[in-house]
């Protein structure tokens, strides 16, 4: 004969083995709840801290590209003035070429030089004053005879 076993019996037995898988479940979800929670928390300062890492890596950031483009601003104008200076200097030496070439072929032609100018110039000024010298005489000379007349 087959044994019956009671409701009783049975729901004893279920229940006394299902128990420890309830707790475990239980646990579980705790346990799950508790990571949640933790992870909500530390991914808060993990934020904060990620924010401040950030800001103060871009200050430092800032700093740096300052400094280097401060650097690289003076090394630039120090060029610049080199290549200005080099560019003068050439640009000198060009313009004196050529006046020296624009003097002689205007020479050639017959065209008086600045040198040559300046002298005539000083030379009319010379005649100038012996013209008026000759003319105050003259007219003293002139005053003298109608005086004596």
């Amino acid at each position: 004969m087959s044994k019956k076993v009671s409701a009783k019996k049975a729901g004893k037995r279920s229940t006394s083995s299902i128990k420890p898988v309830r707790v475990s479940a239980q646990e579980l979800w705790l346990a799950s709840l508790g990571a949640a929670s933790l992870v909500r928390k530390q991914s808060a300062s993990l934020y904060d801290s990620v924010v401040n890492e950030s800001t103060s890596l871009r200050q430092r950031g800032v700093k740096l590209v300052q400094s280097v483009g401060g650097e690289l601003r003076q090394r630039f104008d120090a060029a610049c003035g080199r290549a200005l200076n080099v560019a003068n200097d050439n640009y000198a030496f060009v313009e004196s070429k050529v006046g020296e070439g624009v003097g002689r072929v205007l020479g050639r032609m017959g065209v008086p030089s600045r040198d040559d100018i300046v002298e005539l110039s000083k030379r009319v000024a010379e005649l100038s004053k012996q013209v008026k010298l000759l003319q105050t005489g003259r007219k003293s000379t002139l005053l003298g005879d109608a005086k004596a007349a």
